[in-house]
């Protein structure tokens, strides 16, 4: 049934719905096809992922028609009708200008419009469809290219539909470049080898993966984010296609693997290795047994194989961002990253370009290339935009140096941008345009860099298909026997003299927009701070033998993984790598803590001692602080540092003096001798049945006063009863006159009476 018989309303109810269903088709469509996926264009309504391609690189064997298959994607919320699909054709590119303007652009391709072929039927939201054409080379008609002569042309696949509420309209189109060397049907003889050698061709071969590893400095198995990388391990995975491409197309003494230079990173080794060994991965209940212990096993052999007989070279740990992580002050991290290179040679026994690096699109800043000259590295991948020499042939220049004469720079090799542009331009088809690129330059290319070297880059995370790999790497090994290029070791690269010194580096504004989040720099900072003052707080303990730098460790590298230039594009993954690495830390911290009590401390005296319980389950020895809330009616001293033995609990005696008797509460929790936080807060609730000085010398003083007040009412109320009977004696007459007493008693006995004062008769 055609959507367009249901009413306006329930198909816009239908569309809503299937916008849902899209994404989840997109999410399967990703990984359908032997090639790569491609991403949708923004303002068109259909992916168009080109699944097959052949041939890659037209010559006069190459029969005489193109086959192209394609999926087709509803990526909108509306039906698609109506759809036809066909290729298209442009001028051949004459220019590096007009060849980097075609990569990835669906625009300058009408040239020749082939006829278009109908698709069968209606396209809901999420579904997809394939087609596959067919185009000759040459002829008049409607279905050819029309090929006159050699050349590499912009071709495009144009996917013309009519959505739902709308008119026909072109919905969708993949462009890519079609080298063509010579004319099918023509003499293969007119494809002759140069007489006059081309460029040297220098293939950097990125073996990389977005992190997957977390620090777990706690744990006794490597604990992976997702079981993702045994896939990518495993027969038919990205990692294991890539090794297979060399091993099948650049063998040892081949010009492709004369060529060929494995660019590693070490970080990822690491993983893997520790995965050959068991690990785990984490899930939402719990973490689980990982499925890839024997693919990295058989992977990691036979990387190790071809990196023994092939060219290596380093990429920073974990991929690591070394502009953003220079421009945050983390210079230690910086040094990290380069320095973990020695794992090449631990895990695969073969030993890397000594002190090269190739940093991320071979882009650095000055403080960047300050920091790595004091790290040690003596020379360097990059970009010749970044360069302020642009010496002909692309030989080797020599960087300012940091020193007064700015003699200690390392030399600098320059990447060829036009390819690597067209390995990664989001819209393109990554490595035939790459191709289309090469063959420009090697074949077609006037007064470029002849007589030159090409270093070609593809991006680190190089996510091709194997046939596409394969394909790159056959039609190398074709331009290499017909002199288009000539292999160049990098080694020979890398030991040639520099044609210019005191050259200096620019970081582009570009690059610096594309670095990792600012907010996930400042959460690195915060992280690295801890780590730093947890690592003055520990030592090593002799009953485990396990020191700061091997539980701490971890946690430093997981950092660079939360810093990776993998994330970019993707901050969701930096900024939860990130917060991983925070919850990873404060594990560790609540790993020493203040026991909580069962029950309240009793204090029998005002001078009775505070007993603190306090537990390591740390590896290590660490010393510690306890710190008590401000209470009031208890007075503590100032505690000292406490030494705690790993995995063992200590009790402290606390020396406090108690200014009030009954139940009240204290705050107290542990902290590093600089005052880092450790562990969670205890409430200690404390008992007295003791008075402090301050209350016994008040109440003393009371009872003294109340003595003292008792005394003279009792005083003055004899005195009264004394008057009282000498008034009665005489008014019975049983008294005699006397003189009156003298002296100041008499007078006060006498006060208050008139005339003479009665005698009491003996």
């Amino acid at each position: 049934m055609k959507l367009s018989s249901i009413p306006p309303y329930s198909r816009r109810l239908l569309a809503r719905g299937g916008a849902l269903l899209g994404v989840i088709a997109l999410s399967a469509a990703a990984t359908a096809g032997p090639l790569s996926a491609q991403p949708v264009e923004p303002q068109f309504r259909a992916q168009v992922n080109v699944t097959s391609l052949g041939p890659t690189l037209v010559t006069p064997e190459s029969g005489d028609h193109l086959t192209v298959s394609a999926d087709i994607i509803n990526t909108s919320d509306r039906e698609l009708s109506d759809i036809n699909v066909r290729i298209e054709r442009g001028n051949a590119l004459t220019s590096e200008d007009s060849l980097r303007d075609a990569v990835g652009s669906s625009q300058g391709t009408e040239s020749v419009t082939t006829r278009f072929t109908r698709v069968q039927g209606e396209l809901q939201p999420g579904e997809r469809k394939q087609v596959t054409l067919e185009v000759k080379f040459q002829g008049a008609g409607a279905d050819s290219l029309r090929l006159a002569n050699p050349g590499v042309y912009p071709l495009l696949v144009n996917v013309n539909a009519t959505p739902d509420f709308g008119g026909p309209a072109r919905v969708g189109a993949r462009s890519f470049l079609l080298p063509v060397l010579g004319l099918p049907g023509s003499n293969p003889a007119d494809v002759k080898p140069k007489t006059t050698p081309g460029p040297g061709l220098t293939l950097l071969w990125p073996i990389s993966e977005q992190p997957k590893r977390l620090s777990n400095a706690l744990g006794d198995q490597l604990l992976l984010a997702d079981d993702s990388l045994a896939t990518s391990l495993a027969s038919g995975g990205r990692l294991f296609n890539l090794v297979k491409a060399v091993e099948t197309n650049a063998g040892a003494g081949s010009p492709v693997g004369s060529a060929l230079c494995l660019a590693i990173d070490p970080d990822l080794l690491s993983t893997v290795s520790q995965m050959a060994k068991g690990y785990q991965f984490r899930t939402p209940e719990g973490p689980a047994p990982g499925t890839g212990k024997a693919a990295a096993t058989a992977w990691l052999a036979k990387l190790g194989e071809q990196a023994k007989s092939h060219c290596v070279v380093p990429i920073p740990a974990a991929d690591a961002d070394l502009v953003a992580l220079s421009r945050a002050g983390l210079n230690d991290l910086l040094a990290k990253a380069v320095s973990m290179s020695g794992e090449i040679n631990r895990i695969l026994g073969a030993q890397p370009l000594p002190s090269f690096l190739w940093p991320i699109n071979g882009q650095l800043d000055g403080r960047t290339l300050t920091s790595l000259i004091n790290s040690g590295t003596k020379a360097l991948l990059l970009d010749p935009h970044t360069l302020s020499a642009k010496p002909e042939n692309a030989q080797p220049v020599k960087l300012l140096g940091s020193s007064a004469d700015g003699d200690n720079g390392p030399i600098a090799l320059r990447l060829d941008p036009l390819q690597s542009g067209a390995f990664s331009s989001p819209l393109g088809m990554g490595s035939q345009d790459a191709l289309g690129a090469l063959a420009f330059r090697s074949w077609f290319e006037q007064g470029g860099i002849a007589g030159g070297t090409m270093i070609v880059t593809p991006p680190w995370v190089f996510a091709q298909s194997s046939t596409e790999y394969d394909q790159y790497l056959q039609s190398v090994q074709f331009l290499f026997s017909k002199q288009a290029a000539v292999p160049k070791p990098l080694a020979e690269l890398y030991a040639a003299p520099p044609s210019q010194s005191g050259v200096t580096v620019s970081y582009p504004p570009t690059a610096a927009a594309a670095e990792v989040q600012p907010q996930v720099i400042t959460e690195i900072q915060a992280s690295h701070t801890t780590i730093q003052a947890l690592e003055s707080a520990m030592e090593l303990d002799p009953a485990t033998n396990k020191g700061p730098d091997q539980l701490m460790d971890p946690v430093r590298t997981a950092l660079l993984r939360a810093a990776s230039g993998a994330w970019r594009g993707d901050p969701a993954g930096a900024e939860r790598t990130a917060s991983q690495v925070d919850q990873d830390l404060t594990e560790l911290q609540n790993g020493i803590t203040v026991v909580q009590p069962s029950t309240p401390y009793s204090l029998a005296s005002d001078k009775s001692p505070l007993l603190v319980t306090i537990w390591n389950k740390l590896p290590v020895l660490v010393n510690v602080k306890v710190v008590l809330s401000n209470t009031f009616g208890l007075k503590t001293d100032e505690v000292a540092v406490e030494q705690l033995p790993s995995n063992s609990r200590k009790t402290v005696k606390i020396s406090a003096e108690v200014l009030r008797s009954g139940q009240f509460g204290v705050d107290a929790w542990l902290t590093t001798p600089k005052g880092t936080r450790l562990g969670g807060t205890s409430r200690l609730l404390v008992q007295s049945t003791a008075y402090g000085t301050i209350t016994l010398v008040l109440t003393g003083t009371a009872a003294a006063a109340l003595a003292l007040l008792v005394g003279r009412r009792i005083w003055r109320r004899i005195k009264t009863g004394q008057r009282k009977t000498a008034q009665t004696k005489v008014e019975q007459g049983d008294v005699t006159t006397a003189e009156p007493p003298t002296g100041a008693d008499g007078a006060e006995d006498l006060a208050g009476l008139s005339g003479s004062a009665p005698v009491i008769k003996s």
